[in-house]
C-alpha cells in the first residue's frame, strides 16, 4: 500500500512502523520525505532476503520476522500466487472480486503482538508516531497488540474493508470504533470498486488534510491500479484536485 507520504505533515512524523512490509516497495518514498526510522514488519520469509538487501543501507531500519496479531501464538499464514493478497485469514469475497488470485501454499509462522517485539528490541517508542498496516484484513488484530504504543502514534494509515474479503476480517466500522476509544479519528476515506480502501486516522483530528489526502488515493487507484473509485470520489475528482493545487 503506496502511503501518500507527500500529503501528510511529514516534519512531524519521527519514525514508523510498517506492518505488512511486503517487498519494501515504500521505502523510497519515506526515504525521499526525509523519514529513515523505520520497523518493518512482514510474516511471509519468501520476502525476507528482498527486504534486507532493500534496508541494508540504512541503520535505522529493522525487520521483524512475525505476524503482528493480538496474542503470541503460532498461526496459519495463506499465501497467494500474488503475494500482495497473502493473509492470516483465508480468502472469502476476495475469490469473486479477483478471480485470479488464489492460495498456492499454507504455512505456519510466529504471531507476536508489536508490544511485545518493541519491547524486546527495547525500542525508543516515543520515536515512532506513524503506525502503517498492509495485511489484508488483519489490521485491527494487529493494532490490538499495541496498545501500549499507540500511546505515542498521532497517525494510523490502514486498509479497511467494507466486504468480507478474507474470512473474519474486521470492517471499517470496527477499526473506526476501536480507535475512537484510544483518541483517534478517520478522517480521509476512498474506496475502490472491490469491497476494500484505504483511511487515515488522526489523534489530532486534522481534518484539513481530508481533501489532499483523499485525492492522493483516489489518483493511485486510478492511475496505479487501472481502478474505478467508487461512489462519490469519482465525481469529486476535478475539484478536489482543483482544492490540492490551491493548498
Amino acid at each position: 500500500m503506496l502511503i501518500p507520504i507527500k500529503v501528510l505533515p511529514v516534519e512531524g512524523i519521527t519514525g514508523v512502523i510498517h506492518v505488512g512490509a511486503h517487498k519494501a516497495e515504500e521505502l523510497s518514498h519515506y526515504v525521499s520525505s526525509g523519514i529513515s526510522r523505520i520497523l518493518w514488519i512482514e510474516a511471509n520469509e519468501n520476502l525476507y532476503t528482498e527486504i534486507e538487501e532493500a534496508i541494508d543501507s540504512f541503520p535505522l531500519m529493522r525487520l521483524g520476522k512475525f505476524a503482528a496479531g493480538d496474542e503470541e501464538r503460532v498461526g496459519d499464514l495463506y499465501i497467494t500466487n500474488d503475494t500482495q493478497s497473502t493473509s492470516m485469514l483465508k480468502l472469502k469475497t476476495h475469490t469473486v472480486e479477483y478471480p485470479n488470485i488464489s492460495k498456492v501454499d499454507e504455512v505456519e509462522v510466529p504471531v507476536k503482538r508489536l508490544d511485545t517485539w518493541l519491547d524486546e528490541i527495547k525500542a525508543e517508542r516515543e520515536k515512532f508516531n506513524l503506525l502503517n498496516l498492509d495485511i489484508q484484513g488483519y489490521e485491527l488484530n494487529a493494532i490490538r497488540g499495541c496498545i501500549k504504543q499507540l500511546e505515542y502514534i498521532e497517525y494510523v494509515y490502514t486498509e479497511i474493508n467494507r466486504d468480507e474479503l478474507y474470512e473474519g476480517c474486521a470492517s471499517y466500522l470496527e477499526i473506526d470504533n476501536f480507535l475512537e476509544r484510544h483518541g483517534f479519528k478517520r478522517v480521509a476515506t476512498v474506496w475502490c470498486k472491490h469491497g476494500w480502501g484505504d483511511a487515515l486516522y488522526s489523534r489530532n483530528n486534522h481534518r484539513w488534510m481530508q481533501t489532499r489526502v483523499e485525492f492522493a488515493l483516489a489518483k493511485r487507484y486510478l492511475i496505479n491500479k487501472k481502478e474505478k473509485v467508487s461512489g462519490i470520489y469519482s465525481k469529486l475528482l476535478d475539484r478536489m484536485q482543483n482544492k490540492c493545487n490551491q493548498s
